[in-house]
């Protein structure tokens, strides 16, 4: 990285040594900003494109409340599934709870040029349905504190929107022809987590995206397994984030 050349070489080298003996990123020395021509304030220190991207922001104001998504993770999703709205397909969020990622998603599609019909949402409404001693950590009725009238009231700008109440996979009956461009699937448990991958990824568009929001989660860990199982013999591998997300993407 740059340092400012207006600060004394013996304080550059210093500073150098400081920031580097402790393993901290030169880049957070005072004065190595200088040449950034564009969002300096979302380099804290690094880049960090969801504290200044005004779309983004504006709808996270509102789903903020409505999810257990921190913001880092949210701008994942809202950039995952921007990026391959040009494709065919359905976009599926399976795990609605309070409902502030698929506001995002319902959001994208109406002001992006796809029509919030697209948009299918599953979900019980009551809680988990379903837990696996060995690898769950959610015991059966976890956030059950939501509805689907709550969750309707959030979304009343897309009322097109198809919402599938009830347990996976029974709610994914009668789309079996459904050509799949994004999915966003955070149900946390075992079960769900293998019912959503082995109907959702031979559906997924070439060039589609699947989003596990829990795959790194110590206490999701049944989502990590039912992901890595799954794909443990395709040439597709889960991507794993800092965040705890896993994103995959169909190659062919």
């Amino acid at each position: 990285s740059k340092i400012s050349n207006n600060m004394p070489s013996f304080f550059h080298k210093f500073l150098i040594w400081f920031f580097t003996s402790l393993n901290l990123p030169i880049t957070i020395i005072p004065g190595s900003y200088k040449n950034v021509q564009k969002d300096r304030s979302a380099y804290r220190p690094f880049f960090q494109p969801w504290q200044n991207d005004t779309e983004f922001l504006s709808l996270y104001k509102t789903a903020k409340s409505h999810t257990t998504l921190f913001k880092p993770r949210l701008y994942n999703l809202y950039s995952l599934a921007k990026s391959v709205l040009n494709l065919e397909g359905d976009v599926f969020e399976c795990g609605v709870y309070l409902g502030g990622s698929a506001f995002i998603l319902a959001e994208l599609c109406r002001h992006h040029g796809t029509s919030p019909s697209r948009l299918h949402l599953f979900d019980t409404f009551k809680g988990m349905p379903i837990a696996h001693s060995d690898f769950d950590g959610y015991g059966i009725g976890s956030f059950k504190n939501t509805s689907l009238q709550s969750v309707k009231k959030l979304l009343i700008e897309n009322p097109e929107i198809n919402v599938h109440q009830g347990i996976i996979p029974e709610t994914f009956k009668g789309l079996n022809d459904t050509v799949i461009r994004f999915a966003h699937v955070d149900v946390d448990q075992y079960q769900s987590t293998k019912d959503c991958i082995e109907f959702i990824f031979p559906r997924l568009a070439i060039g589609g995206i699947l989003l596990i929001d829990d795959y790194g989660f110590p206490a999701c860990y049944g989502a990590r397994e039912a992901v890595d199982n799954y794909f443990k013999n395709k040439p597709e591998k889960p991507f794993v984030l800092p965040t705890g997300q896993a994103i995959i993407w169909r190659f062919g």
